[in-house]
């Protein structure tokens, strides 16, 4: 095992922005990983500077805390971690998603096992906080797991950088893909250009995984190595000042897509991929903040207009009607899914 007084083999890249009891429960987890090289780059958004007094306390030379003078906003200041790192591989991480306490360890040992990929990836779980929230996003309180039903844990698949895509596209990977359980080399992430910045954070982690893993392909094991947590204050993007930054992501995603894989031999094969992957999100997100809405008992004119205008993107519009079922009649649209997948 590496030396953490040499060098880390990884850093873990974090922001934050006032919210001390997060990052004080981040930094306690971290400490639990059983792999000990690596560090901790914490960039802070609050002009205030409250996170520092939160990681000075702990006393621990791995966690490194840096100002950021100003906001930034979330992926400016990640990107800001990435620059400060000094490992050769990268752990993007929010301050409120836990890992596992054996997530290095194993990650690790696929790198020994398998190597001269540029990613080592593992399978999460989502936790749902309420009965509303679950609702909202069609899970269930408590814990709820993202790994591939069609093979067992532990599993470990390989994907080239010409398999991965479609194979993200379609879901057959897992069934979501936490970036906070994966490792990255740093040299792709700045060939990339960092994580995505379209002007919102909204499925930038999603546009990051398929171009991190699309670049010189992925190592998969289909074991939960951390979490994803839905509370109250990371459920904010169902409020009406997110609702722009929902339409920003049809445009935004696909623009950034295109312009770091239009390269590709088989890009005329991928963008209608990505458009039905898009518009599925869409939709899929679409109808969860309709039912967050209803739930509440909140008005929902702000909602109708973002849609108006996400349902005008030329191939998004042939979505509309799946929208439409899904959010007025959830049972008719469960029912077709069904009869879909017994290709009746």
């Amino acid at each position: 095992m590496p030396d953490i007084t040499n060098t880390p083999w990884v850093s873990f890249c974090m922001s934050t922005y006032k919210r001390p009891e997060f990052l004080r429960k981040a930094i306690l987890t971290l400490q639990e990983q059983t792999f000990k090289a690596f560090e901790v780059v914490i960039s802070d958004n609050d002009p205030d500077a409250s996170a520092q007094e939160v990681v000075n306390s702990f006393n621990d030379s791995r966690f490194k805390y840096f100002h950021n003078g100003t906001n930034l906003g979330m992926v400016k200041s990640f990107n800001k971690s990435i620059e400060r790192a000094s490992a050769e591989y990268i752990v993007m991480i929010t301050d409120d998603d836990p890992v596992y306490p054996e997530m290095l360890e194993t990650l690790h040992d696929l790198f020994l096992r398998y190597p001269g990929y540029g990613v080592y990836h593992g399978g999460c779980d989502v936790v749902y906080y309420t009965p509303e929230m679950a609702f909202s996003c069609r899970g269930k309180v408590g814990t709820n797991s993202c790994l591939s039903n069609d093979y067992p844990i532990g599993y470990v698949r390989i994907f080239s950088k010409e398999d991965f895509p479609l194979a993200f596209l379609h879901n057959s990977v897992n069934n979501y893909m936490l970036w906070s359980v994966g490792v990255v080399k740093k040299d792709i992430l700045i060939d990339i250009g960092g994580i995505p910045d379209f002007g919102t954070p909204f499925m930038s982690d999603l546009a990051y995984t398929l171009l991190i893993c699309s670049h010189s392909g992925a190592v998969v094991i289909n074991t939960s190595l951390g979490a994803q947590v839905v509370h109250g204050n990371n459920f904010g993007y169902t409020q009406n000042d997110k609702y722009e930054g929902y339409y920003k992501t049809a445009n935004g995603f696909h623009s950034w897509i295109e312009d770091r894989m239009n390269f590709r031999k088989d890009w005329e094969v991928l963008k209608p991929e990505i458009e039905k992957y898009i518009a599925r999100w869409m939709v899929g997100y679409g109808v969860s903040i309709k039912k967050h809405l209803s739930t509440n008992q909140l008005p929902q004119d702000e909602l109708k207009k973002i849609l108006k205008k996400i349902f005008q993107i030329k191939y998004i519009s042939k979505w509309r009607f799946k929208y439409y079922i899904s959010a007025y009649l959830p049972n008719t649209f469960e029912y077709l899914l069904k009869l879909k997948k017994r290709k009746i």
